[in-house]
């Protein structure tokens, strides 16, 4: 995937994409992150932006504004927020993000450089549109970016990545909230725990674990379990639950999925997290907080080191192909019993 992919299908999106993934896998940032961009051409991705600007390249503006319009999930679009202050100083202009709404309270917060408003509406055609077009006229855009495309920018070596872990600030009167209802609960470490994605199928499913082939970590003595799985998991818990033993708490007052400046309130005041490769641990490692992420394997968001440079908090326990679920989570559990 060098550049026979360049040389021998130069349009083909599916290649270019699989060439850009290759790259940031192998380390190679400055070439991945050129790639990245074909990721657009996909089908599942593609949107048709209308009424903006040039397309920002990654100079000063001499004025104007300069957009940085949403796309991809929640754990992406926590991912690449974290390049939003060096985007700033980078453009020396006023720089303004559309984000998913459930998270634009977490990021004016957490990045004052930048004013954050709800993503405009998409259409449901495929490829979906949406006209940005009074957004350009009524506040000076002069330029603009997908908010995947700002590490091209501000993370093109491994030297550009803080050291420090965490960039998201939440709420401090939620975490006072739920330091006081997590103190509640005892003296015990608190660990929050999700297990998979709310997407699901048989492409993706090998990627996640159950919750009940987390027993080795859930029979751990001296810690209070705290679900943090997103979508409608209670049958899964009581079962759980029965079968092992165990209590595992609900949050009450709080929605997983919606409530997402109380989702970061709650991790930032738990102990340690476990979690596979979602968008709840993506969340822990973009606030700071100890967490086990539980990978299938070394993914491009890797940047070929041994854990995520996004990430310092996080410790990677990768499957692999010559390990089991099973056998991985008791790796877990061990790393687990030193937060204990």
């Amino acid at each position: 995937l060098g550049n026979w992919a360049t040389m021998t299908a130069p349009h083909d999106v599916t290649i270019r994409t699989n060439r850009a993934i290759f790259l940031l896998i192998n380390g190679n940032l400055a070439a991945g992150w050129q790639e990245f961009r074909w990721r657009h051409g996909k089908p599942e991705v593609a949107l048709e932006r209308l009424g903006l600007p040039v397309e920002w390249t990654g100079a000063a503006l001499e004025q104007g504004t300069l957009l940085v319009w949403q796309e991809q999930g929640i754990g992406d679009e926590v991912l690449f927020v974290s390049c939003v202050r060096d985007v700033a100083r980078q453009s020396k202009a006023p720089v303004i993000v559309e984000c998913e709404p459930r998270l634009r309270a977490l990021f004016a917060r957490s990045f004052p450089e930048a004013e954050f408003i709800d993503k405009l509406k998409r259409t449901a055609d495929t490829p979906a549109r949406v006209d940005f077009s009074d957004l350009v006229e009524a506040r000076g855009i002069s330029a603009h970016c997908g908010i995947g495309e700002l590490a091209l920018f501000a993370r093109s070596k491994l030297e550009t990545f803080p050291k420090k872990p965490g960039y998201l600030i939440p709420s401090p009167q939620k975490r006072a909230h739920w330091r006081a209802e997590l103190d509640a609960l005892g003296p015990e470490t608190k660990i929050g725990l999700c297990w998979r994605s709310s997407l699901r199928s048989s492409e993706i499913d090998h990627y996640f674990v159950s919750i009940e082939g987390m027993a080795p970590i859930l029979k751990l003595p001296g810690a209070r379990f705290v679900n943090l799985q997103y979508d409608d998991c209670e049958a899964e818990l009581a079962h759980a639950e029965a079968a092992l033993g165990v209590e595992i708490i609900r949050p009450q007052g709080i929605n997983l999925r919606n409530d997402l400046d109380d989702v970061a309130a709650l991790i930032s005041e738990l102990d340690l997290v476990i979690s596979t490769s979602t968008s709840v641990l993506a969340m822990s490692g973009a606030i700071g907080v100890p967490a086990i992420g539980l990978f299938l394997k070394r993914d491009w968001t890797f940047l070929g080191q041994p854990s995520q440079p996004w990430y310092p908090s996080v410790t990677p326990v990768i499957k692999g192909a010559n390990r089991t679920w099973a056998e991985t989570i008791e790796v877990a559990a061990e790393i687990t019993r030193e937060h204990l």
